[in-house]
């Protein structure tokens, strides 16, 4: 039996187990490309091999790839450097090997003043880049993935816009301002693409507030998602833009890693910036990516080097973007807010240093991980699933809660793996579907082959759900009318106290004042007699204090 599409409407459970389709059978945790240089790709698959490398310092892709390799109608923006092309053609085209399809990369404009000599036509100008900054940070998330050539990319299905806006010009605040107007313009033309722009540079300030705020309030108003970079300066402050993380919810400020899942320092005046701004960290040391073809490199046969000799979030950023391609790819329909929120709610808490409510100002919310991110979108928000792949397996690391409708694609296999166990599936209330054929409001499957039997319900026990970390999750929907739903796990139990107080402080709900077991609990907050605006919701448990901030629109 083929499942054509597969509903889970409610609560569904699933524990360690194997489910399978059809007769597609358990496949090798592993899932390596063929890529000659994969091997030095420490960033995407870390064994530990190396000096100082820790086993699974990584961003976990391997599994990710495994659910979605990227959607076409995801566009990544590059604003940087420039891509390679062949100045041999007229007009010039794509270069490089690993990032010359015409049907994935398109080329955008050249928004500053180094291209001819007329400035009233700089705008017209080809993204040619001759530093090869744009080509290295742009390999890390397109170059093909399986063609027995060089690297992986981390998103080889999504596309590509190459646009420089770095290198050269004395606007360059201008220039990022101007690329960002044109990105709102296509995000507005073209409602069923989602548009990410990685902009791997930084400004200690923004003069007046005029121009880089400008550019990231064009990106917020089509719900353009910003990744940009700390900087390299070592320095305890995150640099303009990705400084207006703090402040807008389309910005993802992102910072450095090495391959031992520490901050990336290498000397006094050179390490990631940091502070209270940054989101998230990636690896950005020594990554394997592509290079101009002409170019000649000591640490991999050209056209490949190893860029950020030194610490480069520039690496870093391109790893962050390239898995928010891969979450818009299986749900296009998420805010900026809630992909924020995904990466935040699934970075692992690496690195010599203590977190406080999930968040360390040198680590942001921890390093990337691109499987858990796509499986917290799927649990939390929903998916649509083999878009882009015929097989999709989803290896469980830990018990998965799905708390919305999951459709999979039309002649799309799913395997649900692991090691040992079983497979149940439990709902509350609603169906499961699989295929077509009810299979009743709550069933157990285990075994080789999902059958059509029903089996008893398995009801779900919160006493016994695994919970790693205290954590006060977004609530969902948001914005919300008139309610909404709070989500909070516990690893142990405790005494709970849930408030939600308008914005001068005063409180406007007692959600909850009682002991809960360890576990995941939500609570439903109904806002019908309050007036619009945001309001924030705060949990006291044990020794834990967070705070978040929700919108009411009626």
């Amino acid at each position: 039996m083929k499942i054509k599409y597969f509903t889970i409407i409610l609560v569904l459970t699933i524990s360690f187990g194997i489910w399978e389709s059809s007769q597609l059978k358990a496949q090798s945790p592993q899932n390596i490309p063929n890529d000659p240089f994969f091997d030095e790709q420490w960033n995407l698959y870390n064994d530990g091999a190396g000096d100082s490398a820790v086993a699974g310092a990584d961003i976990n892709i391997l599994r990710a790839w495994k659910i979605t390799e990227g959607s076409s109608d995801i566009v990544i923006s590059m604003f940087d450097r420039g891509i390679d092309l062949d100045t041999t053609t007229s007009p010039m085209e794509l270069h490089h090997p690993e990032m010359d399809d015409e049907n994935r990369h398109m080329l955008g404009k050249n928004y500053t003043s180094m291209w001819g000599g007329d400035p009233d036509n700089v705008r017209d100008g080809f993204p040619g880049g001759t530093s090869g900054h744009g080509t290295w940070v742009s390999g890390v998330i397109f170059a093909e993935k399986n063609n027995e050539e060089g690297i992986a990319g981390i998103a080889p299905r999504v596309s590509a816009l190459h646009n420089r806006v770095l290198g050269g010009s004395p606007t360059r605040r201008e220039d990022f301002k101007n690329a960002s107007l044109d990105i709102k313009q296509k995000a507005s033309e073209n409602p069923n693409k989602r548009y990410i722009v990685n902009y791997s540079a930084g400004w200690f300030s923004d003069p007046g507030q005029e121009t880089l705020l400008q550019g990231v309030q064009y990106l917020e108003s089509e719900e353009v998602i910003l990744v940009s970079i700390s900087q390299n300066n070592n320095q305890p402050q995150v640099y303009y833009p990705a400084r207006y993380a703090g402040d807008f919810d389309n910005v993802i400020a992102v910072g450095a890693t090495v391959d031992n899942d520490n901050r990336c320092v290498v000397g006094p005046e050179s390490g990631s910036n940091y502070g209270p701004e940054l989101t998230i960290v990636a690896p950005g040391r020594l990554i394997p990516t592509t290079d101009l073809v002409y170019a000649e490199s000591e640490s991999l046969p050209g056209p490949y080097r190893l860029a950020g000799t030194s610490c480069s979030t520039s690496m870093a950023a391109p790893h962050v973007s390239g898995v928010i391609g891969l979450i818009l790819s299986i749900n296009n329909q998420l805010t900026p807010l809630q992909v924020k929120e995904i990466l935040k709610e699934s970075a692992d808490e690496v690195g010599n240093v203590v977190y406080q409510n999930g968040f360390h100002e040198e680590m942001g919310y921890g390093r990337l991980n691109a499987y858990q991110a796509l499986i917290h979108t799927i649990e939390n928000h929903g998916a649509v699933l083999g878009k882009d792949k015929e097989d999709v397996e989803l290896v469980l690391e830990d018990d998965l809660q799905f708390n919305h409708d999951i459709d999979l694609a039309e002649n799309t296999n799913l395997t649900i793996r692991s090691d040992e166990g079983t497979v149940s599936l439990s709902a509350e209330s609603g169906v499961v579907n699989i295929g077509g054929e009810w299979i009743g409001s709550s069933a157990k499957i285990a075994g080789d082959l999902v059958s059509d039997r029903e089996y008893p319900a398995q009801k779900k026990d919160a006493e016994k759900e695994r919970v790693g970390r205290f954590r006060l999750h977004q609530n969902y929907p948001n914005p919300f009318n008139p309610a909404t739903k709070i989500g909070f796990s516990l690893p142990e139990a405790a005494d709970v106290r849930l408030e939600v107080f308008d914005v001068t402080g005063r409180q406007v709900a007692l959600l909850l004042n009682e002991h809960k077991p360890a576990g995941h609990h939500d609570v439903t907050f109904d806002a019908g007699d309050l007036s619009s605006g945001v309001y924030l919701y705060r949990i006291q448990a044990g020794g834990h204090i967070e705070t978040r901030k929700m919108l009411f629109m009626k």
